[in-house]
């Protein structure tokens, strides 16, 4: 704990700054956190009101996706198309791409589980409303990246604590 060496050398005035530093560390670490925490549900009731989607129980790909493509379609036509060139590969293009040969029946079954079709298809409509949903997504990544930052100014901490304990002993 930081501050403990500092307290057993009776180097109070440091202890308690190094504690304390702790705590409003801990707190912002986990305000961070909460912070990113309602970030996500804003994007994602905002995905709901404005995509035209069904976003209930959708996967966090389905977010990304949301943020990646204006529309389903435009989304859709990319995987018809790697689909499409995946399936048309010969042997030689295969074995340099390090993939194996897909039947009519592996092209069939990627199609069905990566298009968005029916409750899943969106639209933004407006590409001022689609990027504030990018905005909002990042705003979810910015606090959990400010909460991996408190982490590390934790071990500072921990550091400069060891650092000053030991000083005050010798």
């Amino acid at each position: 704990l930081p501050g403990a060496g500092e307290f057993y050398s009776k180097n109070n005035t440091s202890a308690l700054i190094s504690l304390a530093s702790e705590t409003i560390l801990w707190l912002g670490y986990f305000g961070f956190l909460q912070e990113a925490d309602w970030a996500e549900r804003d994007y994602k009731i905002y995905a709901s009101a404005y995509s035209g989607s069904n976003t209930t129980n959708c996967s966090a790909q389905y977010y990304k996706d949301l943020q990646h493509y204006f529309s389903s379609e435009e989304y859709n036509n990319n995987v018809e198309i790697y689909a499409r060139w995946r399936l048309g590969l010969t042997d030689s293009q295969l074995q340099s791409y390090g993939l194996e040969k897909w039947s009519q029946e592996d092209y069939d079954e990627f199609r069905s589980n990566n298009l968005y079709q029916g409750d899943n298809a969106w639209n933004w409509h407006s590409k001022d409303i689609w990027y504030r949903y990018g905005e909002l997504r990042r705003e979810k990544n910015k606090f959990k990246i400010l909460a991996k930052f408190t982490i590390g100014a934790m071990i500072v901490n921990r550091v400069v604590s060891m650092i000053k304990a030991v000083r005050s002993t010798s």
